[in-house]
């Protein structure tokens, strides 16, 4: 399951979606921020357990109605790029898997303020390339992505007892998850290292 504990800044567009706290076990577990930058919204999130970061921006009205399931299509989309390089699975195979460990969502009233921590600093940096730089913020599926590669390619200061940044481990989470599965092939995955490479995942559609 996915948990995604909002703030409250984030609870007035998402309110229809918010659902009392539960103590289930969630396998992803995210905090997410909106950030207004010029006249655009954005919502910022970040794994707990990875430091993995996801950028959704130019988010309209409607987005925000259907805000769990474009943010379940953008992490599975975003973990099939990370996953395919392992090499674990057939593509048809790891896009059936991964999409079963995405789909569920719980979406919930983050107890504690974000003031601090990879989510700030990168809204910053939307708002430095938006503000200052006179740039477009990625509104594509592909942009996000490739802008938030710059901060889950490498460790901060917090991951750095940590062997793996935060792609890598992002896609090990995912892989364990889908090994766990009930009609998963015997093979188990290995731990990705320190030199993988990234593989783009081909977001075609052009989606939020």
């Amino acid at each position: 399951m996915i948990r995604i504990d909002i703030s409250k800044t984030l609870a007035k567009p998402l309110g229809a979606h918010i659902r009392p706290a539960t103590s289930t076990t969630a396998e992803f577990s995210w905090r997410a921020e909106l950030a207004v930058i010029g006249t655009e919204r954005c919502v910022v999130a970040q794994e707990i357990f990875t430091g993995y970061v996801l950028v959704l921006c130019n988010l309209s009205a409607d987005d925000f109605t259907s805000f769990p399931a474009l943010f379940s299509d953008r992490l599975f989309r975003e973990a099939l790029a990370l996953c395919k390089q392992a090499k674990l699975y057939e593509k048809q195979e790891l896009t059936r898997k991964l999409a079963k460990i995405v789909a569920p969502q719980q979406v919930q009233l983050d107890p504690e303020p974000i003031e601090d921590g990879k989510i700030l600093k990168v809204i910053e940096s939307l708002e430095r390339r938006y503000l200052l730089e006179g740039q477009d913020l990625p509104s594509s599926g592909r942009q996000a992505f490739e802008f938030g590669l710059k901060f889950n390619n490498r460790k901060s200061s917090s991951d750095k007892p940590m062997k793996l940044n935060p792609a890598q481990r992002m896609a090990n989470l995912c892989l364990n998850l889908i090994a766990e599965l009930p009609d998963d092939s015997p093979v188990m995955p290995e731990i990705l290292g320190e030199e993988a490479n990234i593989v783009r995942v081909d977001f075609g559609r052009n989606r939020k």
